[in-house]
């Protein structure tokens, strides 16, 4: 991610969260996409149960927005309650 523009991420950003109330997922997703050397976007996957583990693309992208693993257990906990 840290290889492309602002507006390409914002474009991803925007069809991730399309893509998570389209398919009606709770409380958080993993969407992959390719972008091809031209721009294009390729859709790949959407995975909701994502892997936690520390070089895993979900722990990447939650440290690359600023989360923690701990602060996003304790929001799914509290979400429960």
């Amino acid at each position: 991610i840290g290889r492309l523009r602002l507006e390409q991420r914002k474009k991803l950003e925007t069809l991730a969260k399309e893509i998570h109330q389209t398919h009606g997922v709770g409380d958080f997703s993993q969407i992959e996409f390719i972008v091809d050397k031209r721009g294009g976007v390729w859709f790949l996957e959407l995975d909701t149960v994502p892997h936690l583990h520390e070089k895993s693309a979900f722990r990447k992208a939650l440290d690359a927005v600023g989360g923690t693993l701990k602060e996003l257990v304790h929001s799914l906990l509290k979400k429960k309650e």
